[in-house]
């Protein structure tokens, strides 16, 4: 089964109402993904997602919690505009900053939902 948020919040608050100690592994996935805006190569999409599978002890089963959030686009051309990457970041950094405080472990990449 998986579980889609629609914010980080609503992904953080996933995780304490299941109980930490319940993530498998006691890992966070995190992904920043830059994706190419038509034929325009200083033009790119970021986009941030966050996975993570939790444990169900009543039947003993796990779900996959997924949140994804489009951070905005990225200029590389003489703007170096990066509100994107610069959004993604703070996300990112969130995502670190509970991990430490609930024991758990950040690293990058995505989990396959087949």
């Amino acid at each position: 089964m998986k579980v889609q948020c629609t914010d980080i919040k609503d992904f953080l608050d996933n995780i304490i109402a299941d109980g930490p100690s319940n993530v498998d592994r006691k890992v966070i996935y995190v992904n920043i993904e830059k994706r190419q805006v038509g034929d325009i190569e200083v033009k790119k999409q970021i986009s941030l997602q966050c996975y993570a599978a939790i444990n169900v002890v009543i039947d003993n089963s796990y779900y996959i919690l997924y949140m994804e959030s489009d951070c905005g686009i990225d200029y590389t051309d003489a703007s170096a505009c990066f509100d994107g990457t610069r959004k993604a970041t703070l996300i990112k950094d969130r995502v670190e900053k509970f991990c430490e405080e609930n024991g758990l472990t950040i690293r990058p990449g995505k989990l396959d939902f087949s």
